[in-house]
């Protein structure tokens, strides 16, 4: 740290912060359309975290920025078998998308509600025409069972005279 850099960091420790100035991970990823992030310490061979590292990572969770420490053979395997590595999201974005999904089930069980209402009102007017428009035996034939209505129709149809003629 240049002079001026150490200055500051003394006077904000002396207020009781604390300062950190090393151990910053690799890269710091942020995802603006769905407000989430995260940062990420690449890490080869057997190289391993630094104190300083250890305690950067702490205070970035702390404040709601997860740290992911990835090897980079990890890495070579992801690319091998054509994976992706997707950001992990934070919990307030997790608990918004459940509320928009909450009301989205809220909503489709209204629509099911009138869906299954309609469904009743139109079997209750189709069984009402249906027993409206049924064709009906004549009473001296209701205890046989017909073979077909068009047929019973035809079977059973009478010649009736009209006005003196007979209806053809």
């Amino acid at each position: 740290m240049n002079p001026t850099e150490t200055a500051v960091a003394s006077a904000l420790q002396k207020k009781g912060l604390v300062v950190y100035r090393n151990g910053w991970p690799d890269f710091l990823i942020m995802d603006k359309l769905h407000r989430t992030g995260c940062a990420l310490e690449l890490k080869c061979g057997k190289d391993k975290l630094s104190p300083e590292q250890i305690a950067m990572h702490a205070a970035l969770a702390a404040f709601g920025l997860p740290t992911y420490v990835i090897r980079e053979d990890f890495l070579q395997t992801v690319h091998k078998r054509g994976r992706r590595i997707n950001l992990p999201k934070t919990l307030e974005t997790l608990k918004g998308q459940r509320q928009a999904l909450e009301q989205n089930v809220r909503t489709m069980e209204r629509h099911l509600e009138q869906l299954k209402a309609d469904l009743e009102m139109a079997t209750v007017m189709f069984d009402e025409v249906a027993t409206l428009s049924a064709p009906r035996l004549p009473p001296h034939l209701e205890h046989e069972t017909p073979i077909a209505p068009l047929a019973t129709c035809t079977l059973h149809w009478q010649r009736v005279p009209v006005n003196g003629n007979e209806a053809s």
